[in-house]
């Protein structure tokens, strides 16, 4: 026989390996992890505070303990908690974060948003305890996770700002300018 036999086990660790790197590299181009060392990113993955979970299309994306999500594939839609509304606000993918949200609540805050897979869809969960540690061992995730959420926090005083004009026009106008530009 000119094939060397190979057992299931040695295929999975291969295929578990190859999983993990890609999930490296998706990870260190993912604004939380963005200028962090390789290894930092590796120790993340293999921690047993991350966990992945896959999501058919239409269902609820969750996590039972504040955590932040990566999309590693597919789409999540964010959308109102109401019943009667399919509204989609806003969509996360691939290399997406979501969940801040879920974070530094009593218990475990729950999402504000009703969240779903828009089609199958992976999703990494870091765990709120993990992502202390990564700010406080590494300052570049720090950094990154304050500048998220000033950035959100300038997103929506905007939106205030534009809501509140007592001018219809400069509402409008507020509004057009906030929608995103088409390219020429």
């Amino acid at each position: 026989m000119l094939l060397k036999s190979v057992s299931h086990k040695t295929l999975f660790k291969k295929e578990k390996s190859m999983i993990e790197k890609e999930v490296e590299e998706l990870l260190s181009s993912c604004l939380i992890f963005e200028g962090c060392p390789s290894e930092l990113i590796r120790k993340t993955v293999n921690d047993p505070r991350c966990a992945t979970v896959t999501y058919e299309k239409g269902k609820q994306v969750l996590f039972e303990k504040g955590a932040l999500g990566v999309v590693l594939s597919g789409r999540v839609g964010v959308g109102t908690l109401r019943r009667d509304s399919d509204l989609v606000l806003n969509q996360h993918e691939r290399g997406s974060v979501f969940g801040f949200s879920s974070l530094f609540g009593e218990n475990g805050a729950a999402f504000c948003s009703d969240l779903r897979a828009r089609c199958k869809t992976e999703v990494l969960f870091i765990g709120e305890d993990l992502l202390l540690e990564l700010m406080a061992s590494e300052h570049r995730v720090a950094r990154n996770v304050i500048a998220y959420q000033a950035a959100k926090i300038r997103f929506l005083n905007g939106k205030i700002r534009s809501l509140t004009c007592k001018d219809a026009g400069q509402r409008l106008y507020l509004h057009l300018k906030s929608l995103p530009q088409g390219e020429d």
